[in-house]
C-alpha cells in the first residue's frame, strides 16, 4: 500500500496528510501557531521577501494577466519513484505508466515574484547561492527531506562559479598570448576543467596550472603561482568578481525558474545575466542546475503549499 502511495502527484499527497497530522490544516492553524511550529521555515520566506524590492527592478516577473494566462504551462518534471534501482522499461502495463505519465509532479511557470511561488523559488535560489554550507545550516522545516538535493545543487553552483572564474583567465590569457578563443578552445576548456573539478584530490595548484597550460603562452611556476594568485582574488569571499558571479547565476536561475526554461524571456533574461557577470560560456550548465532547482520547487510546493502560502501572506 505504501509503495503504491509513494509515485508521483500520490507521494505528494501522502507527504501533505503526513505534514496534515503533524500541523493540521493550513486553513485551521492560526499564524502564529504556524510560525512557532515552522521558525526556519517562517524565517526563510522572510528573508527572501526582504530581496524583492531590490530584484522587482530586474524585471523578472512574468508578462500581464492576459498574456500569463495564455502562456502558462507545467514544466514536467521526472516521477517521483519509491526503490532505488532505475524504472524497467515494459515492466508496467501500458496504461498504468500513461496513468503516472499524467500524474508526474509538474511546476507551475510562469509565476510571478511578487507571490508565495516566486517567494519559496527565490528562497531556493538563496539557499544554494549562499555562502554556509546547506549541510550545515539550520534548513527550513519543509525542506529538511530533500537536504542531500539541497547540498548537490549548492555543490553544483559553487563549482559552476570556479569554472566560469577559470574560463574567463582563460580568455584572458589567450588574448594577452594573441591566441585564439573561439567555441572549440572553449569547449575542450570546459571538458578538461570539468574532469579537473571532479577530481576529490585537486589541489588548488593543480587548478591554476591547468588554467596556465589552457591559457597558453609561457609556462613556468612563476606564472602558474600568478593564476593561482588570481583565482584566489577572484573567488575570494567579499570579492567583487564573486559577488557578480553569484548575483549573474542567482538572477539565471530565478529567471528560469519563474518563467519557464522554453520562455524566450527566460533565454534572454539569463543569457544577459550571465554575460554581465562573465559566465556567459556556463549558460547549458546554468539551465541545467536551475532544472535540478525546478525539481526541488515542484516538491516543496506540491507537498507544503498551503503553509508556505499561509506564512507567506504578511510578506508579500
Amino acid at each position: 500500500m505504501l509503495a503504491a502511495q509513494l509515485t508521483s502527484q500520490g507521494a505528494a499527497a501522502y507527504a501533505t496528510a503526513k505534514l496534515e497530522s503533524l500541523l493540521g490544516p493550513a486553513q485551521a492553524v492560526s499564524e502564529e501557531c504556524l510560525r512557532s511550529c515552522l521558525p526556519h521555515t517562517r524565517a526563510w520566506l522572510a528573508a527572501a521577501s526582504g530581496q524583492l524590492p531590490q530584484l522587482e527592478l530586474q524585471h523578472l516577473d512574468p508578462p500581464s494577466p492576459v498574456q500569463q494566462q495564455q502562456q502558462q504551462q507545467r514544466q514536467e518534471l521526472p516521477a517521483l519513484r519509491s526503490g532505488l534501482g532505475p524504472a524497467q522499461a515494459g515492466s508496467q502495463p501500458l496504461l498504468q505508466q500513461q496513468q503516472q505519465q499524467q500524474q508526474r509532479l509538474q511546476l507551475l511557470v510562469p509565476v510571478a515574484l511578487h507571490s508565495w511561488r516566486g517567494l519559496v523559488r527565490l528562497g531556493l535560489v538563496q539557499l544554494v547561492a549562499g555562502e554556509g554550507a546547506v549541510a550545515r545550516l539550520p534548513l527550513p522545516e519543509t525542506l529538511r527531506l530533500d537536504s542531500g538535493r539541497l547540498h548537490a545543487a549548492q555543490a553544483e553552483f559553487q563549482r559552476l562559479q570556479v569554472m566560469a572564474a577559470c574560463l574567463l583567465l582563460c580568455r584572458q590569457g589567450a588574448a594577452a598570448a594573441g591566441l585564439t578563443c573561439g567555441p572549440p578552445e572553449l569547449a575542450a576548456a570546459k571538458r578538461r576543467l570539468a574532469a579537473l573539478l571532479a577530481d576529490p584530490a585537486m589541489r588548488l595548484a593543480d587548478l591554476a596550472a591547468e588554467v596556465a597550460c589552457l591559457a597558453g603562452g609561457q609556462g613556468g611556476a612563476a606564472r602558474e603561482a600568478g593564476v593561482q594568485d588570481s583565482i584566489n582574488r577572484m573567488l575570494g569571499r567579499g570579492g567583487a568578481a564573486m559577488k557578480a558571479l553569484t548575483g549573474g547565476f542567482s538572477t539565471a536561475l530565478l529567471a528560469h525558474l519563474l518563467l519557464g526554461p522554453a520562455s524566450p524571456e527566460t533565454q534572454q533574461q539569463a543569457s544577459l545575466a550571465l554575460r554581465r557577470c562573465g559566465g556567459g560560456d556556463l549558460e547549458a550548465e546554468v539551465g541545467a542546475l536551475a532544472i535540478q532547482l525546478a525539481g526541488l520547487a515542484a516538491v516543496g510546493e506540491g507537498v507544503s503549499g498551503q503553509w508556505h502560502r499561509k506564512l507567506a501572506s504578511d510578506l508579500l
